[in-house]
């Protein structure tokens, strides 16, 4: 009795210690385990977030090019048609082109230029070819004081030739962003430098008015401003490319922005009716995260804010790309990954503890067994 009482009793005690033991063990595991599992999920989320916060990068600094390019395409077109007309009005080394010259050249350039929506050469009075007298009431190539006057606008592959009253090239009246009217004409006559307008309504026919941005050149000769050459982009073509790029990022969940220099909105994929209206009066919120942030991405209320400048080549001035990008969105992936790595990770702990309680129920029963037969 004494025997069996004594073997009981260590075999009890062996139970017990391989019971702690196991116990101890698959505690240790499960905590290392689950240490070294929320250590990898949280580095594999954050080299994640890096990975698509980089994309999003990418993605406005492409998107900025394109648009970049764009301008600078359509500005070289008017810098090139500002030398041609530089080199040849009066007091310059070549002779002259005629007027009716001027005209065939300006149509041909704009039927080549399909991004451009309008082109002109515009000049005050006497700057080109001193005849100005010769050419009042002119409607085919002059303005009514018989100055230059030529502007020609797209439509649908062909290019219909309008009429420019010489007093548009001179109004003062500021619109409700504070330009003038006649920004167009009068930001290179005052500067005597290419202009990138803000953009700005305008009147291209008798109750057909436009958004519109301008690409201006100055006509100089001997340091003396004569005129300018100018391009035209309606925004709604600017509105359409951004669209397209858009639809390329998270379909089109994101929400695009491209300002001008002075954050006027000049295109937007999920806010149209912001058009031609200052970003400060339309998203005051957005307006003031991108005055105080001077980096080009950060996140602020669970969205990531992506800033692109875009550089024109032609004039100081530079306008910017703003990609905003719910994280719901931009790291629903990630999220929906670590969720699972982390169940996984439970799960894996959940069996080893049940596989422990099962080792040890066998071994407890197995010492019964040898109990009793003894």
């Amino acid at each position: 009795m004494n025997s069996l009482s004594m073997r009981f009793k260590l075999s009890l005690s062996v139970v017990l210690i391989l019971a702690f033991s196991m116990g101890s063990l698959s505690f240790v595991a499960w905590r290392s385990m689950s240490s070294n599992a929320t250590e990898s999920i949280e580095h594999s989320a954050s080299s994640m977030k890096e990975t698509i916060n980089g994309r999003l990068h990418d993605i406005a600094q492409a998107t900025a090019l394109e648009t970049s390019a764009l301008l600078n395409r359509n500005f070289d077109i008017t810098v090139h048609l500002a030398a041609i007309l530089s080199s040849t009005a009066r007091g310059a080394t070549a002779p002259n082109y005629s007027r009716a010259q001027i005209k065939q050249m300006t149509y041909d350039i704009l039927l080549a230029s399909p991004s451009a929506s309008a082109i002109y050469a515009q000049f005050d009075p006497n700057g080109y070819d001193g005849r100005d007298a010769e050419f009042v009431g002119d409607r085919l190539y002059s303005s009514e004081v018989g100055s230059i006057g030529i502007y020609w606008v797209a439509d649908k592959g062909k290019a219909i030739f309008n009429h420019v009253a010489f007093s548009s090239q001179s109004d003062a009246t500021r619109d409700e962003n504070g330009q003038r009217k006649s920004e167009w004409y009068l930001c290179s006559k005052d500067s005597v430098k290419p202009c990138l307008m803000e953009p700005y309504l305008y009147e291209i026919t008798p109750g057909n008015s436009m958004l519109m941005t301008s690409l201006v050149t100055p006509v100089v000769v001997n340091g003396e401003f004569r005129g300018v050459a100018g391009l035209d982009i309606n925004l709604p073509v600017l509105q359409k490319r951004l669209l397209e790029q858009a639809q390329t990022l998270y379909g089109g969940k994101t929400n695009m922005f491209l300002l001008s220099s002075n954050n006027l909105v000049l295109a937007s994929n999920q806010h149209p009716e912001y058009l031609g209206k200052s970003l400060a009066a339309s998203d005051k919120e957005l307006f003031d995260l991108l005055k105080q942030n001077t980096r080009d991405q950060f996140i602020h209320n669970d969205q990531i804010i992506t800033v692109q400048p875009i550089k024109v080549d032609a004039t100081q001035n530079s306008w910017s790309m703003v990609i905003v990008t719910p994280t719901a969105i931009a790291y629903g992936v990630v999220d929906n990954l670590s969720q699972s790595l982390e169940q996984s990770s439970i799960t894996t702990a959940t069996n080893m503890v049940i596989l422990a309680i099962i080792l040890l129920f066998i071994f407890g029963v197995v010492v019964s067994l040898w109990i009793k037969k003894s």
